[in-house]
């Protein structure tokens, strides 16, 4: 990035901000800079929300020297971009086996999501100790620590830094769970949960719509899972293969043929 899109950016989380003016830190990790900008202008047409609001056409932008622990952070942070394939947030696909629960066998993530004491469980392990080191490798667990123990948090990169497992189950259905480095247990990210074939599982009855293709995958699953969570389902059909699942205002239709 050029120092005019450092300031261009600069204007733009100004903008976004609402005040109009102030100081900016802009960044990139991957090139490892950090700039400092004053942008010194009110925003202007009205306007609320989290829309941009237009700086005057008498608003100044102006370099600043950037201090040396926001260096510090930047630095730490790099390093673990660098390592972690160009991201903060490194993912590893970790099969259920690896675990060692054995309450976890022969389950799929729909069980997950409907089991807390085994979502619990996943959670738990993910964060032992032994098994992180046996995923994980060194040299990123030393950069998370770096950044999570860095005194000063100016530009909130420690919470922007975690580990992500994508621990697939014994059917091929996944789901992410996050790890901050100075926790024991991971936390589940229910949304991110798919099938085998990549597609949405629905982690709650409240709003769900979508379009599910049983193309390559039995939706049989999904069905009985949607059953569980008390959605209202219409068959539409006669059959004992299901080629699309519809849902929207939280009903679904189900279609069905004969194979």
């Amino acid at each position: 990035m050029t120092d005019a899109q450092f300031q261009a950016k600069a204007r733009d989380i100004a903008a976004l901000n609402g005040r109009g003016g102030g100081f900016f830190y802009v960044y990139n990790l991957g090139a490892n800079v950090v700039q400092k900008w004053w942008i010194n202008g009110s925003s202007g047409g009205g306007g609320g929300g989290v829309k941009p609001r237009a700086l005057s056409a008498a608003a100044t932008a102006t370099q600043s020297p950037v201090e040396s622990h926001v260096r510090v952070e930047v630095d730490k942070a790099h390093k673990l971009y660098v390592i972690g394939g160009n991201s903060l947030r490194p993912i590893y696909n970790v099969p259920v086996q690896h675990l060692s629960i054995p309450a976890a066998n022969g389950k799929s993530t729909y069980d997950v999501l409907l089991d807390n004491n085994l979502k619990a469980q996943i959670e738990s392990a993910l964060g032992d100790t032994r098994t992180l080191n046996s995923i994980v490798n060194a040299n990123v667990l030393s950069s998370l620590i770096d950044v999570a123990q860095n005194a000063t948090n100016v530009l909130g990169l420690k919470e922007k830094s975690f580990l992500l497992f994508r621990v697939v189950m014994s059917d091929g259905s996944y789901m992410d769970y996050s790890l901050l480095i100075d926790d024991t247990t991971a936390d589940a990210k229910e949304e991110s949960a798919r099938t085998p074939t990549g597609q949405l599982i629905p982690a709650s009855q409240s709003n769900i719509r979508g379009v599910w293709n049983g193309t390559g995958e039995n939706l049989g699953q999904l069905v009985d899972y949607l059953n569980q969570l008390g959605v209202p389902i219409e068959n539409v059909g006669v059959g004992n293969y299901i080629t699309e699942v519809v849902c929207a205002s939280s009903k679904c239709s189900v279609r069905r043929i004969q194979r």
